[in-house]
């Protein structure tokens, strides 16, 4: 008999998916949904992020602080923390001893003619702007 009309109480269930015991905020006959209260959370990537739904898992929420990680020419990535990792941007200026010459080019490319280089070449690199 309960169930042939809708219910008007408050429902007393706990939210789906509510890891805190955040109560359903609906009334008895409407379907819980997963729980909207705004928490904090510590991301898989140490970043922590406020107001964040806490029926959301933390495997749904993109990282959007800048990246922290190290590339391999000692530069910090500059994505976001989410995204992965691209091939370094920053400007460097080079000097090759044979000829002498000296131009600014992306580190990303400085990287490949260093490891690629010629045993009768020497790369140096700056920052462009420190030059």
């Amino acid at each position: 008999e309960h169930e042939k009309y809708n219910c008007t109480k408050p429902c007393e269930n706990i939210n789906k998916k509510c890891s805190l015991n955040h109560k359903c905020e609906k009334m008895c006959y409407e379907d819980c949904s997963l729980c909207t209260v705004k928490v904090e959370r510590i991301l898989a990537c140490g970043h922590i992020k406020k107001d964040v739904p806490c029926g959301l898992s933390i495997d749904e929420i993109k990282c959007i602080l800048p990246c922290e990680r190290p590339l391999k020419c000692d530069h910090k990535c500059q994505s976001q923390c989410y995204e992965k990792c691209k091939p370094c941007e920053n400007q460097v200026r080079v000097i090759f001893y044979i000829p002498n010459v000296t131009i600014c080019l992306f580190c990303f490319v400085y990287f490949i003619l260093y490891l690629g280089r010629k045993n009768y070449t020497r790369l140096w690199s700056f920052n462009c702007n420190e030059m």
